[in-house]
């Protein structure tokens, strides 16, 4: 089931769909895409006073196939998708609970693939869209007690690449923002991200703002820029 909290007619802005809108990332990434000019549309379990949301568990293909159906017949052409939904919790290697993982795998891998699966064939048959990926710098270098995190985004980076391979000669864009630790509510109190000493380890000593990895989506939804199958990796320099 899904249903629109607020109702914002914006013209002929272009249309996208942001997951995860209602705070976080894909909160940022909303308010940054705005002020770009992008007419925004969420996707959440919650509903934002903030935009046009419609309720979706992202882990359901019907329920998202339905609802981009809903956006492109009562908004307009979906020109851009950002994937920001998110859930994170430690695991120890193979002693992990199974449901921990299937949440991981559901909400990551499974929400990022019925996204592209609904919103790519009409991207196609119109010869242009954007789909931008938001994974972590930790599927580029792995991290203790994350293996199965790592493993759910490492998988939708390896579809990233897939995906745009197949379709940039067709006019389509897909990317991925892999941010490193980001100061949201998704990292615990208890974090050692959070810790000084973690901080002061790094060559940039801080936590990632949500709004810069709003400003590195926006430049791979920027139309005049040739990105594809590319991760930009806001991450206060600790890839390796």
């Amino acid at each position: 089931m899904h249903s629109i909290s607020t109702q914002k007619p914006q013209g002929d802005k272009p249309v996208v769909i942001v997951t995860g809108i209602s705070s976080g990332i894909g909160n940022a990434v909303g308010h940054l895409l705005e002020r770009e000019g992008w007419r925004v549309v969420g996707i959440d379990l919650r509903t934002s006073a903030e935009f046009q949301t419609f309720q979706c568990d992202v882990s359901d293909c019907a329920a998202v196939s339905a609802v981009c159906e809903q956006v492109e017949a009562e908004i307009g052409a979906i020109a851009a998708v950002v994937t920001a939904a998110g859930f994170w919790q430690g695991t120890t290697p193979f002693q992990h609970d199974q449901s921990v993982w299937e949440k991981l795998a559901a909400v990551h891998l499974a929400g990022s693939t019925n996204f592209a699966k609904a919103v790519l064939p009409a991207m196609l048959k119109r010869g242009q869209g954007n789909i931008v990926f938001i994974t972590t710098d930790l599927a580029l270098n792995g991290n203790p007690d994350d293996a199965c995190y790592v493993t759910a985004k490492g998988a939708v980076l390896g579809m990233m690449r897939g995906l745009a391979r197949e379709t940039h000669s067709r006019g389509i864009r897909i990317n991925s923002v892999a941010p490193g630790a980001t100061d949201t509510a998704i990292l615990p109190p208890d974090s050692i991200w959070r810790t000084p000493e973690k901080l002061t380890s790094l060559p940039m000593p801080r936590l990632i703002d949500p709004a810069e990895i709003g400003a590195a989506v926006a430049l791979l939804c920027d139309p005049t820029l040739g990105f594809s199958g590319q991760i930009l990796s806001p991450n206060a320099g600790q890839a390796r």
